[in-house]
């Protein structure tokens, strides 16, 4: 049974989507903190089982929740009740809307209908707007009628006045601008049955109606439809995200970087979110291309978001950047591997200097993690006393980490340092020998079990079994090095931890991880 928290969690990630806003954004709202946004994080996550109140009252003046909504979550009901409906017309109606999944937990289908009735009620809204202006002239007509009854023919003059002005400039921009909204109003339907390039088609057309007009204008709106276009990528999957490169990447035509580079440096910033995204996701050639063009965006933005001007952005893009070139780092091998988490290090420390521990201290320990991370693989790689050194950084930057990334105040986050932590030490051990290399293997298997308080097999199972298995390779290797009862202590752990692995990693479920 779901706890208050996690319904009211459910609850502001449904309201932030209505809304259009990022959790950073919404930080700054409700508490006027950007650092906030890890705890919102943990509490849409289903981390924060008992929101303290002062955070549930800033939450419902910022995303404007009713009591009705509030009450809702207190109610002691599955995912299916909570909406007031029974499993099979939960199912009938994500069908409806083409999920791939019928058969998926309440709660993911729960959350899939909410997604999607935040859709549905932006589409009703830009369906009402499009009357409006219709209404408007008829209620003119009608104003001038009454008042020519009445005899009020001065009146009824300047009334009809009126309204042939505004049928006239119905013909121009504004005509423009409702066929435009028609044009939105077909690519938000075509979102709602997820069908991202009918969407595309319709958004492409609504911008071309402005060109002619204004091409600043078409400009605002073609990125309007992109962070569209992106947004629905992120929540379904599907091509969303590849046009709103494109979107983007015509912007670019028109925000350039000599007439405004303040909007160039934002849309290569926002080309590179969703390029990086798409890199994630992607496997082989076609991930690692979107991920160095990520870069590159990433690297033309910082050429007008410098430190100077804009130290804040300045720090958040070098991060991102940071994050790209990682991942790269990761799939790359050899020489061009290295370089790039080189740079991912170089981009890392450089967001350092801007997020200070007293300035930004959220920011600052997850930037402190992504650099031990691309340490870390950098010391995979590297042999000798360079990678030795490399993952003895890579330990100091995940402590550091630590310091802020708690378990009273951070659990998932604390849960996932503490796991990559003790990744970094294992490999630690396996380079030095003696008492250097079991003292590392002690602290890693401590920082496995750490992080097991927190993943546990009833709250995130693919991620107990995963540690479970680390800690099955620690204790092993322990047991090869020790002697005598230590040693077998040590490996009969390390059966038992796989075993609880197996638990979880089935040979049905994962054959590879399984076997």
């Amino acid at each position: 049974m779901k706890s208050f928290g996690e319904r009211f969690g459910q609850l502001v990630k449904t309201k932030r989507g209505i809304e259009g806003l990022s959790q950073r954004g919404l930080a700054i709202r409700a508490f006027d903190d950007e650092s906030r946004k890890t705890r919102i994080s943990e509490l849409e996550n289903g981390k924060v089982p008992n929101p303290q109140q002062k955070t549930i009252d800033a939450l419902v003046i910022a995303l404007d929740i009713t009591p009705e909504e509030i009450d809702a979550c207190r109610l002691p009901a599955g995912a299916a009740a909570e909406l007031g409906l029974r499993r099979e017309l939960l199912e009938s109606l994500v069908q409806r809307f083409e999920h791939d999944n019928p058969d998926a937990p309440d709660r993911e289908l729960t959350q899939f209908l909410k997604d999607k009735a935040a859709e549905y009620r932006a589409l009703k809204a830009r369906l009402a707007a499009l009357a409006e202006a219709e209404a408007r002239i008829e209620n003119l007509i009608a104003a001038a009628q009454g008042a020519l009854d009445a005899g009020r023919f001065d009146e009824a003059d300047d009334r009809l006045r009126d309204a042939e002005e505004m049928q006239q400039a119905e013909h121009t921009l504004a005509q423009v601008r409702k066929q435009a909204e028609i044009r939105t109003a077909r690519a938000d339907a075509a979102l709602l049955r997820d069908d991202t390039d009918a969407a595309f088609a319709h958004f492409a057309a609504a911008v071309q109606f402005f060109v002619p007009f204004d091409p600043l204008e078409a400009a605002t709106h073609r990125n309007t439809h992109a962070i569209t276009l992106h947004r629905h990528g992120e929540r379904f999957g599907g091509a969303g995200l590849g046009h709103a490169t494109a979107l983007w990447e015509k912007n670019l035509e028109v925000h350039t970087r000599a007439e405004m580079p303040a909007q160039w440096a934002m849309t290569q910033n926002n080309l590179a979110s969703a390029l990086r995204v798409m890199g994630d996701r992607a496997g082989g050639a076609e991930g690692l291309a979107a991920l160095e063009r990520a870069v590159v965006a990433y690297e033309a933005s910082l050429e007008v978001c410098t430190r100077s001007d804009m130290p804040a952005q300045w720090a958040m893009t070098q991060n991102n950047l940071a994050n790209a070139l990682n991942v790269i780092g990761e799939r790359a091998g050899g020489a061009e591997g290295l370089a790039a988490l080189e740079r991912a290090v170089a981009a890392s420390e450089a967001a350092l200097e801007v997020r200070t521990r007293a300035e930004m201290p959220a920011q600052w320990a997850t930037t402190q993690n992504n650099l031990a991370n691309a340490l870390r693989v950098m010391g995979d790689r590297a042999g000798g006393a360079e990678g030795l050194a490399a993952l003895e950084r890579a330990v100091a930057a995940y402590e550091a980490a630590l310091e802020v990334r708690t378990r009273s105040d951070m659990p998932a986050d604390w849960a996932m340092t503490q796991n990559n932590l003790a990744n970094a030490l294992q490999t630690m051990s396996e380079r030095s020998g003696g008492a250097e290399g079991l003292a590392a293997l002690e602290r890693a298997v401590a920082a496995y079990e750490a992080a097991l308080e927190v993943r546990t097999r009833a709250e995130m199972p693919a991620q107990w079994a995963m540690t479970q298995n680390n800690l099955a390779a620690a204790l092993q290797t322990m047991g090869e090095r020790s002697g005598g009862a230590e040693g077998l202590a040590a490996l009969e752990r390390a059966v038992a931890a796989s075993e609880a692995a197996l638990e979880v990693r089935t040979r049905a479920e994962m054959p590879a991880n399984g076997r």
